[in-house]
């Protein structure tokens, strides 16, 4: 997924870059462009619905709403369930391959993601 430590701050959130940068996206195949914003989405919101609005998960939907806001994180504020899913991706360097990640802990954000 190319080299993730020249972010910082907010962009170094995946969602955060997927709803500011359009060269976020051109990783994944269009297609598969509004199911992966809505996988993001129910990660963020699940995240905000356990940890609160003053944890990361909340600073950071606060940040998209500003930044984004016809960004789906910008919704009614439900919460949202997830756990695990599945995600595709075109990366040049290695071709179309598929992401499975399924949610580690219920108190966090972390998520364990294998090819």
């Amino acid at each position: 997924m190319g080299d993730l430590t020249v972010y910082t701050g907010h962009a170094r959130s995946e969602i955060y870059r997927w709803f500011t940068d359009p060269r976020q996206r051109k990783a994944y195949p269009e297609h598969d462009h509004d199911r992966q914003s809505r996988a993001m989405v129910a990660n963020l919101r699940a995240a905000y619905g356990q940890l609160g609005p003053k944890s990361r998960a909340g600073e950071l939907a606060a940040v998209l709403c500003r930044k984004a806001p016809s960004s789906p994180s910008c919704g009614n504020g439900r919460r949202s369930r997830s756990g695990s899913s599945t995600t595709r991706s075109d990366p040049p360097e290695l071709g179309p391959i598929e992401i499975d990640c399924q949610a580690c802990s219920r108190r966090t954000s972390r998520r364990r993601c294998w090819c």
